[in-house]
This record gives structure tokens, sequence and C-alpha cells, in this order.
């Protein structure tokens, strides 16, 4: 785990349902901004990381049959956790403002800050070019401003306007560990759907927030060397009609 992730122990150390229309957490003076000076690797550090599961060692040789599965890769974050129960609308109704949704039921990565220890940020992509960032006080309550960073001049500043949660919810806030990473649902299972003499058929299954996703199909000449699909690579050692003997030689990127 990279340096500055904070030692978990539970999968949910910690439950708020307070009211947030938001919180007066005194922003301004709790992270206090120098224009054009501040930037955002100078507040934030990441308390929580992607963590992968897999069922394959990269190189290492399987013989499989139609049916089988070829590997599953669970993936989830590691840390420090924000979860809201429901979407949250957070706006500040003033003309042109940026509006933010928070999506019930996904966990979200908390950010420790540099200058308190009282309260947390989320890390937000809302168009391109800029960096948004939520903040939640100790209660999971969302404060009363969101700040973004414009990347083409590098500037990190507060949005306008008072904002509000609609509805009033908090979030949860959770730790979770390791072992929550293989009981999850989320990551990617592929199978092999059929082999012949001339081709080999794999699906793919993506889950995503507890969703699974429609079987992606793929079909592969079965004299290949090598075959990608979802960001995985394949190497296929052997083929008769009835087996294929293969390794997980590449992956996805964590998020």
């Amino acid at each position: 785990m990279k340096p500055g992730i904070m030692a978990v122990v539970a999968c949910a150390c910690a439950t708020f349902t307070a009211s947030a229309v938001a919180a007066d957490c005194r922003l301004a003076d709790t992270v206090p901004l120098r224009m054009y000076v501040t930037k955002p690797d100078d507040l934030f550090l990441p308390l929580a990381e992607p963590l992968a599961v897999p069922s394959y060692r990269l190189g290492e040789a399987l013989t499989v049959k139609a049916g089988d599965i070829v590997l599953s890769r669970k993936v989830a974050m590691v840390g420090k956790l924000a979860r809201f129960d429901a979407d949250v609308a957070y706006r500040s109704h003033m003309p042109f403002s940026t509006d933010y949704t928070l999506k019930g039921g996904v966990d979200y990565p908390l950010l420790a800050i540099s200058t308190t220890t009282q309260l947390h940020a989320i890390a937000l992509k809302v168009s391109n070019g800029n960096d948004d960032y939520v903040f939640v006080d100790g209660n999971g309550a969302l404060c009363e401003k969101p700040m973004v960073y414009e990347h083409w001049h590098e500037y990190l500043t507060y949005r306008a306007g008072r904002y509000k949660a609609e509805p009033e919810l908090a979030a949860h806030l959770l730790s979770t560990e390791p072992a929550a990473v293989e009981a999850g649902a989320d990551g990617d299972t592929i199978l092999v759907d059929h082999i012949d003499a001339a081709a080999v058929d794999f699906s793919l299954r993506r889950t995503v927030h507890g969703k699974m996703g429609e079987a992606q199909k793929f079909s592969f000449d079965i004299h290949s060397k090598e075959v990608a699909l979802g960001g995985y690579t394949l190497r296929l050692d052997a083929a008769t009609p009835d087996s294929l003997t293969l390794a997980v030689v590449g992956e996805p990127a964590l998020p």
C-alpha cells in the first residue's frame, strides 16, 4: 500500500446519518488557498487506493475446457471511503453555477487535508480540464462550498455561492480492509464458451458497483499466439478441439 494510506481495521468502522443541508466548515479559514500558488498536491493525500485480487498469476499456464473460468479478478477501493444512501444533489442555485451529484451506493475514496484532521475531501470528475473537490465534516455532512482546480491556468479556488445538499443526507464514513475485496462483487470474469478445430470463443462479464453488465463475446483463431479482450492479454500455448492451454500475460490497469 502506498505511503500515506492509513491503516484500515474494519469493513465499516463508522456510520453517520446526520442531517447535511451544508455544514459550516469555515473552509476559507480551515483550508486556506494562495491564489496561483496552492496546488491539489499541496492539500490532499489519498486515504484509499484500488486493490485487485486475481485468480491467476501472470505468465502461469493453465489448461481449460469449454465452460471453464479462465480468470476472475475482483477490484475494490481499500481504505477510507464515503457512501451516500441515495443520490444527493449538491448545488448553490446561483446562475451559471456548477451542480454536482453524489451517487447513492457508490464508494467515494476520501482524501486527507494537510491543514486539518476535522474534514475530508472527495475528488470528482465533472468536466474536462477541471478537478473538483467537495468536503465532508466528521459526521459525513457536506460542507458549504466545493473547490475546483482548472488545469489550463493552474488555478485552485472555491466555487461561488453557498451550496446545499438535496435531500439532506450525510455520507456514511467507512473503512475497508483488503479481505473485503475478495468477498465483494465488483470485477471481471472470463470464461471459455466454445473450442473447436478452427476457433476459440470467450465471454467477459464485468461487474461495477454491484451491477453485472452484459456478456461481451470474443472469437479468435485457434492458432493465435496471443489474444486481447477487455484489457487482458492471453497467451495461447496449445490447443486441441477439447481443451486449451493458456496464460494471462497482461491485465487492465487499476482505476
